[in-house]
């Protein structure tokens, strides 16, 4: 029985993470919370602004990747030594909290009770979130988020909203939804296709009998408030005050259509009618719809608050100049519809809600002091009933958040697509309108998920996993790596197929890591080592290698690029240095010089991958830094707090002649493959690789690797090199034995039965 040096691990190859609370324990320690988050010491800042989600419902794959995003780009950036913290946020107010409370028993009749109901919903909503958040390997200062409930968050948004110069009240028609009872802004509209009652009416002239002016509506609900018609768009209009005809649910609420419909009221002006109906049939056409309740608003007259853009427009267009777009075509599609935008209304009429206070009243003024102590509660309790839009709230906390904590505004956004509507464009406008400059230097836009079909992932198109059910399945690092191996700037498509996939190409990975823990199990990691084999040297330039090649593609924001090329490197190493070493790993001295120059090397891919998977992989780069912490002699308790810069990764001389050599010798090792699969070697039909003896051509391009080394690159029994280049690739089978200890083709005929090598091991064993 012969003694090698193999090791176990216990480091499994196929693991879900299921038990996460030791990893949320070491992440969430104070120590590296303050490090990470709270305090910068000498480090350059990078600051990515949260978008805040809305806190109501379970989590969902698309908030999985949205977080996964902005987490795996502030972790690359602290792997560069920057201070990088990452705040996350929760947008607590508006409607749908509202419904939620009204669903759990609490009535509006008591203003304040069901606002405090409406915060603790909200407050238990963030936490329920925080905790699934936590769960998806975000690394956040989850103790100290920023909610706009907060009582001084409320009071300062309101006292931002009255220091703008653009905000003024008007008596214009709004798009209304009677869902939300309140009117609504225009990032709160879409546009659908639906059948309208297209009507024709006849108006008479005074004076003219029997002359009539025709009339075109898709509202003919609206008719009974009509008091003239416009016809000439060279005179000037003046509107005439006339009593709400329609209350916040869009019922009329008097006359005789009093209590009736929009859709009531239609077909009693259509029976009213009568002849002078000139024509009515049913239209199809783009109409406003709630983007909320994706139901029809209508036109309601209502006096409100206004952001107007006519000339705070192209001021903001202005600032998006100085703007990074990724992708660059994100760029046209905000423009786009910021050019669109007349004014922003900013009132609503909810009880959960930011204060609107009016700029000019002092007696609102006074009681926002009652909002910073006491929240909107105060507010309620005084019979207010206006309040801020909710994309108001969110879209101030550029300053609210970012300034009052970092002292300035963020160098990133990054959020979905659907937010060229909504919360990039709030927080551009509330900037500009400050007097500031866009409230970010770079905008990062991410698709949607959608299935292998293109359909959007939603569970009304049963294409729907809740995250707990896909984690009973998953590591958390397998749809990290699924989502950050796909180009962000398109639609994530979701599918079996590439699940398996990615769950192929984590499990080569941890095989790829198992292979390193298991073969410096008895390592010493401070032991100087002294590297005279060029393919050692080779595996070090690789490494720097892919440190650049993954830094470049992530300061790219290029996170595709850069997990692609971490997962590309274990099959590489795996395929070749890994086979070129195991001899000298399994079946050398324990202490032998060879086997020590191959775990140095061994220890330096293990550390680099371990650091550069922090921001892809968290679960498993903690996994295996909690292993080698000890023998490394690290004084950091996480990996979160690793840095490139504690890469002890030896510079390599001529590099560049090295990795030209191996590029040809990895031309020759394929013409070996290509002799030995077609059965040439001396004519014998595919022998083992290792039995074979191959001669090589000399050229002056190798003469920095041994023979020796070459046979360990190749795998064979023997290498030899002809004299000139023309000579070619010869193939032949060995003369040499077996060696039962190590299984290579190194024993003279007639000597004992190993090989010399192995017999001076098992001798001083």
């Amino acid at each position: 029985m012969y003694t090698l040096n193999l090791f176990k691990s216990s480091f499994e190859l196929a693991q879900l993470h299921s038990d996460k609370s030791p990893y949320l324990a070491l992440w969430s320690a104070a120590a590296t919370v303050d490090a990470l988050h709270r305090h910068p010491a000498a480090r350059q800042t990078f600051l990515l602004h949260d978008g805040p989600p809305y806190a109501n419902g379970a989590l969902h794959l698309g908030h999985f990747v949205n977080k996964t995003l902005k987490d795996a780009l502030v972790k690359f950036k602290r792997l560069e030594g920057y201070f990088a913290p990452y705040v996350p946020g929760f947008d607590c107010h508006g409607l749908p909290v509202e419904l939620e409370v009204e669903k759990l028993g609490q009535s509006k009749a008591d203003p304040r009770a069901f606002v405090e109901a409406c915060r603790a919903y909200a407050q238990d909503q963030v936490a329920r979130q925080t905790a699934e958040f936590r769960s998806f390997g975000v690394a956040a200062d989850w103790d100290q988020p920023y909610l706009t409930l907060e009582p001084a968050f409320e009071a300062g948004a309101s006292a931002l909203f009255g220091g703008l110069p653009s905000v003024a009240k008007r008596l214009r028609p709004v798009h209304w939804c009677p869902d939300c009872a309140s009117s609504l802004a225009e990032a709160e509209v879409e546009y659908k296709v639906r059948s309208s009652d297209s009507l024709v009416a006849l108006f008479a002239v005074e004076g003219r009998e029997n002359t009539f002016l025709q009339v075109w509506t898709t509202t003919p609900y609206t008719l009974p408030a009509n008091k003239a018609v416009a016809f000439n768009p060279a005179l000037d209009y003046e509107a005439v005050g006339v009593e709400h005809y329609v209350d916040e649910r869009g019922r009329f609420l008097q006359g005789e259509m009093a209590g009736m419909t929009l859709r009531e009221a239609t077909d009693h002006v259509l029976d009213r009618l009568g002849d002078l109906v000139h024509s009515c049939a049913p239209v199809q056409h783009e109409y406003p719809h709630c983007w909320r309740h994706k139901r029809p608003v209508f036109f309601k007259a209502s006096e409100e608050w206004f952001l107007e853009l006519a000339e705070l427009g192209p001021r903001a267009l202005a600032a998006l100049k100085s703007v990074q777009f990724v992708p660059e075509t994100a760029r046209e599609r905000l423009e786009s519809m910021l050019r669109s935008r007349t004014s922003w209304c900013l009132s609503r009429h909810r009880l959960w809600g930011t204060p609107l206070a009016d700029p000019d009243s002092d007696e609102d003024a006074a009681l926002l002091a009652r909002v910073a102590r006491d929240g909107v509660e105060a507010w309620q309790a005084e019979g207010r009933r206006r309040t801020l839009d909710v994309w108001f709230d969110s879209g101030t906390t550029h300053e609210l958040v970012m300034r009052k904590r970092f002292g300035r505004t963020a160098d990133v956004y990054l959020e979905g697509v659907d937010q060229h509507r909504g919360w990039f464009q709030s927080s551009l406008l509330t900037a500009v309108a400050a007097g500031g400059p866009a409230p970010y230097k770079a905008l990062l836009t991410h698709g949607f998920v959608v299935d292998e079909h293109g359909h959007k992932y939603s569970k009304s198109s049963r294409n729907y996993l809740p995250m707990e059910e896909m984690f009973q399945r998953y590591s958390p690092d397998v749809l990290r790596l699924w989502t950050l191996q796909q180009d962000f700037t398109k639609e994530l498509k979701l599918s079996p197929q590439s699940l398996e996939r990615t769950v192929d190409r984590y499990r080569k990975l941890r095989n790829t890591l198992r292979f390193c823990l298991q073969n410096l199990s008895d390592f010493d990691f401070g032991m100087p080592v002294e590297l005279t084999h060029s393919l050692h040297r080779l595996q070090l330039v690789r490494l720097h290698e892919l440190v650049a090649t993954v830094q470049d593609a992530a300061g790219r924001y290029d996170f595709a690029a850069a997990s692609s090329a971490l997962m590309q490197y274990p099959d590489l190493v795996s395929s070749d240095y890994f086979a070129a070493v195991k001899d000298a790993l399994y079946c050398e001295a324990p202490d032998s010089p060879r086997r020590r120059e191959a775990q140095f090397v061994l220890g330096r891919v293990l550390d680099t991958l371990m650091r550069l998977l922090v921001p892809v992989l968290p679960y498993t780069a903690e996994e295996v830094f909690q292993r080698v912490r000890e023998p490394m002699g690290c004084s950091e308790a996480s990996s979160l707090l690793l840095t490139l810069g504690g890469l002890l990764l030896p510079e390599v001389d001529r590099a560049a002649e090295l990795r030209a050599t191996y590029d040809q010798l990895s031309d020759l090792k394929r013409s070996v493959h290509r002799h030995v699969e077609a059965g040439l070697a001396s004519g014998l039909k595919s022998p083992a690789q290792l039995e074979l003896e191959v001669t090589l051509p000399c050229s002056d391009g190798l003469f920095m690797v041994t023979p020796d080394e070459m046979r360990d690159f190749f795998g064979v029994a023997r290498v030899g090199l002809a004299a000139g280049a023309s000579a070619g690739v010869r193939v032949k089978r060995t003369s040499l034995g077996l060696c039962p200890r190590c299984r290579r083709h190194d024993r003279l005929p007639g000597h004992a039965a190993l090989c010399r090598r192995c017999e001076e091991v098992e001798e001083a064993r």
